[in-house]
């Protein structure tokens, strides 16, 4: 499954999520996904200190990340999976040297190059809820909760119309995905966002919520303790198909 197109269905339907708008507004719609550099991909904060060349070091990608984003490849198809992402300015060729030439992340994933796109600004005009909009994103990775809301909701631009669609998912990632614990449920989450948001602790559970397959997490929303609800040997052992021997 995957490929260059992905699967047109409704990923919503399949996953119980959405309601009754997941099966009418976009029929025939391939979800798309869009996921965030700094803390998700890579290390939070690692960018902050110019002096240690952080650009040129494999070491500070979150762990399993090159083994998730294979897989995300192969479950949305390379066309449909984007990194968006909200970037200083002054960062974004460092960013660009340590995506394409230190991690060579489109060789490693299946990723596309052209889907490589960077903002600079949260919201408002130019921002990355329009960028949302423009790439016509129904899923979303970031480990800041005020992108996730922008990507929802911003009134300059959003994608919330294709979020509701196909009862995609806005996962607030653990920073640095390094951790055992999601993210601290949000008090002030709009009742519009919430049947769509999922805090996850690591890529494993990542994975557990993009694939119908492998739905053994709950959602933060409905969860009253913050322990995980599969571990990473229970997730790696359904999704072997997607990690080549020997990957990262």
């Amino acid at each position: 499954r995957g490929g260059k197109n992905g699967l047109a269905y409704s990923l919503g339907s399949a996953m119980g999520v959405g309601g009754a708008k997941s099966s009418t507004l976009l029929a025939g719609f391939c979800p798309r996904i869009g996921l965030d550099v700094g803390g998700v991909l890579k290390q939070h904060a690692t960018d902050m200190y110019s002096s240690e060349l952080w650009w040129k070091s494999r070491d500070i990608m979150t762990p399993q990340v090159l083994w998730a984003v294979r897989a995300i490849v192969q479950i949305f198809g390379e066309a449909n999976v984007f990194i968006a992402c909200h970037q200083r300015p002054d960062l974004k060729e460092h960013t660009d040297i340590w995506l394409h030439e230190t991690m060579d992340i489109c060789t490693e994933t299946g990723l596309l190059r052209e889907n490589v796109h960077f903002v600079h600004k949260r919201t408002g005009q130019g921002g990355l809820g329009m960028l949302a909009e423009k790439l016509r994103l129904s899923h979303f990775i970031d480990d800041s909760f005020l992108n996730l809301e922008a990507v929802f909701s911003d009134g300059m631009g959003n994608a919330q119309s294709f979020v509701e669609g196909v009862g995609g998912r806005l996962l607030h990632f653990a920073r640095s995905g390094d951790g055992r614990a999601p993210p601290e449920p949000m008090e002030h989450i709009s009742a519009g966002m919430r049947p769509y948001y999922s805090a996850v602790a690591n890529w494993p559970e990542a994975l557990a919520v993009l694939d119908p397959g492998m739905r053994r997490i709950r959602s933060v929303c409905s969860c009253q303790t913050r322990r995980p609800c599969c571990t990473e040997g229970e997730v790696r052992s359904r999704i072997t198909s997607y990690e080549p021997s020997g990957a990262t």
